[in-house]
């Protein structure tokens, strides 16, 4: 290879790897700035249930400025609605989804405002979800959606404990056995903070030991407090699930 040709050759070199370290910096850049707003998203719905129990006017005024930071801070992820970073470049709707999610961040102040506490809380939810699938239609692998997921499953479980429904209880803890394994299993490459975050780490096997002892008890027939091992899993995965965020 002449000299000429070999400059060529590491010009075309720098300039992929350019292109691949920008991608990146851009996907990095887009979750980073959905991170700032979802973190005033999850202050405001922790507030907004509890106002569900209690209407308590200094509580939601403080979750109408955190609402209100989380529709602010949407401003820096709608620059990607022409931006797109490449991983979701095969999503045609994906502007369309971004404003989805900030139509229901428009839900939940409003239905603060007017006192509608179980309708915003349920806005949030749905936001939550509508963020999952935003990540999975694109095969994106991150340990915040695998928790919601296990969450979503346990909070099912209680539910039909609650209204005596046995005949699902072996189906729901089987799903939450599964649901359990793909936060366990889900891909660092995506999360890089949690791989080497102790705090983390230990919750996640408090989940995992949680949920291996729930179902290890309930299909060997042992004595099991299941409604109180549920809640303790369900408090657990929060913690895991406000760290991932």
């Amino acid at each position: 290879m002449n000299l000429k040709n070999f400059t060529l050759y590491l010009s075309i070199i720098f300039s992929l790897n350019l292109f691949a370290q920008n991608n990146v910096s851009t996907l990095m850049e887009f979750d980073n700035a959905v991170r700032n707003s979802r973190v005033e998203m999850r202050k405001y719905c922790a507030l907004v249930s509890q106002l569900m129990k209690e209407n308590d006017e200094a509580k939601k005024n403080e979750a109408i400025t955190h609402i209100s930071n989380s529709m602010e801070r949407w401003i820096e992820v709608s620059r990607f609605y022409s931006n797109v970073p490449a991983e979701y470049s095969g999503d045609d709707k994906f502007a369309e989804k971004l404003n989805q999610l900030y139509s229901k961040l428009e839900e939940m102040k409003n239905k603060l405002l007017d006192n509608q506490f179980k309708d915003s809380f349920d806005a949030c939810a749905a936001a939550c979800g509508l963020f999952v699938k935003l990540h999975e239609e694109n095969n994106l692998d991150y340990a915040v959606d695998k928790l919601f997921n296990l969450r979503k499953a346990v909070k099912k479980l209680q539910n039909d404990l609650i209204n005596n429904n046995a005949s699902v209880i072996e189906i729901g803890i089987k799903s939450i056995l599964q649901k359990r394994n793909d936060v366990v299993a889900v891909d660092t490459k995506l999360n890089p903070g949690l791989s080497d975050n102790e705090e983390y780490q230990n919750y996640i096997m408090e989940v995992s030991a949680l949920t291996d002892e729930i179902a290890f008890n309930y299909f060997n027939k042992k004595e099991i407090q299941l409604e109180q091992k549920l809640n303790d899993l369900f408090t657990t995965i929060n913690k895991a699930y406000s760290l991932a965020l």
